[in-house]
């Protein structure tokens, strides 16, 4: 999770090479690909209590430990692949948050039964009016919160939906002057456009 200043969100690339290259390359651009929303959201669970630092550091080894994020695979994980992941160096190893990303993939399975797709569930909560940088979730944040958990989707709340919101590109809140806003929102309306 990457918690905006007041006065700038973007200041925090500046904290070391990796974050910049997360800044200019992902952040904020529009993902629609299922698993990688579940990704996304799994890692907003997954840095609780951490920096996106750690987390970007050991993405490679969370992504082999659970599949890449296949939630049909994760679903299906047992007590033995707690015990492998809990004993995994190389990821977070949190038996809560494993846990719950575990069950949390049934759930996703069973919101792309109920609806067109996962990824469709998730981009109704974008905001449909072109919004300016904000520094507090908007209310789209609460309304997928609010959807999320009354299917009981675990470690999920406001501040990790709004940070999963910026990160997935549902909203784009690089600064007003930041170069990479005018590119993200070419590459967001070139997404939307060519992959209904």
């Amino acid at each position: 999770m990457l918690t905006p200043s007041t006065t700038s969100n973007c200041i925090w690339k500046h904290q070391s090479h990796q974050l910049k290259h997360y800044h200019d390359h992902e952040w904020g651009f529009a993902v629609k690909q299922c698993s990688k929303l579940f990704e996304k959201l799994c890692l907003e669970c997954l840095q609780a209590g951490l920096s996106w630092r750690t987390i970007l550091a050991k993405r490679t080894a969370i992504r082999l430990a659970f599949a890449h994020f296949d939630y049909h695979i994760v679903a299906q994980y047992d007590e033995n692949d707690v015990r492998r992941l809990c004993q995994n160096r190389d990821i977070i190893r949190n038996q809560i948050k494993i846990r719950a990303i575990i069950h949390n993939a049934a759930i996703a399975i069973n919101i792309a039964q109920e609806h067109t797709s996962f990824s469709d569930f998730i981009w109704q909560f974008q905001p449909m009016e072109e919004t300016q940088p904000q520094s507090a979730p908007p209310k789209e944040a609460k309304q997928m919160v609010k959807a999320l958990k009354r299917l009981n989707w675990r470690f999920i709340g406001e501040t990790s939906a709004y940070a999963f919101m910026q990160a997935a590109g549902l909203i784009n809140d690089h600064d007003l002057d930041c170069p990479k806003r005018t590119v993200v929102d070419e590459y967001n309306h070139f997404r939307h456009r060519y992959s209904e």
